[in-house]
């Protein structure tokens, strides 16, 4: 005995919190859900249209998601926008920290230094200790707790040190101390 023809199945299945006491709109709803996924093919298409021609109900049930999913577009693309902007933040931020990791903002330590001076900017400065120190441009360094050593990280210093046998005044750039 030839059994009557059944309608294709959508290629997904709503998640069980998401179903109704309508099954026929559920399918529906799952056919509109997955070709408008990105994931879907001229197969899928296909095959929904065959679901629609069904007959009269499935029709019905196919243009109520169809209007359902066309209320959410609104919705929908809202989210998909924050999802660009957060996608171009996260783009930004990791630019960023290239661009610091590389020195393209001159060194991240000198940044947060105690002294610094900006391109074109010549200043001196007077240390807890008596010291005179003259910073050239784009120049920036740290003093260390005791007030006598210095780590320099960019540009050039003059020093006019005030004696202390007990405490050597000291200079560090890179490797280098003197």
């Amino acid at each position: 005995m030839n059994q009557p023809p059944k309608p294709p199945k959508p290629p997904i299945q709503l998640p069980e919190s998401a179903r109704s006491k309508d099954p026929l709109g559920d399918e529906a709803l799952a056919w509109i859900v997955h070709l408008h996924s990105g994931s879907e093919t001229d197969s899928d298409w296909a095959s929904f249209d065959a679901w629609r021609a069904f007959d009269d109900s499935h029709e019905e049930a196919a243009k109520n998601a169809e209007a359902l999913w066309e209320r959410l577009g609104p919705v929908l693309s809202r989210k998909r926008g924050r999802r660009i902007i957060t996608g171009l933040m996260i783009a930004a931020f990791g630019l960023s920290a290239v661009a610091f990791a590389f020195g393209l903002f001159g060194s991240p330590a000198s940044l947060l230094a105690d002294y610094r001076t900006s391109v074109g900017e010549i200043r001196s400065v007077t240390l807890v200790d008596g010291s005179q120190v003259d910073l050239d441009t784009a120049t920036s360094f740290d003093v260390g707790a005791d007030g006598r050593n210095i780590s320099l990280h960019t540009g050039q210093i003059f020093a006019a040190v005030k004696p202390d046998r007990n405490r050597p005044f000291s200079v560090k750039s890179g490797n280098i101390i003197i």
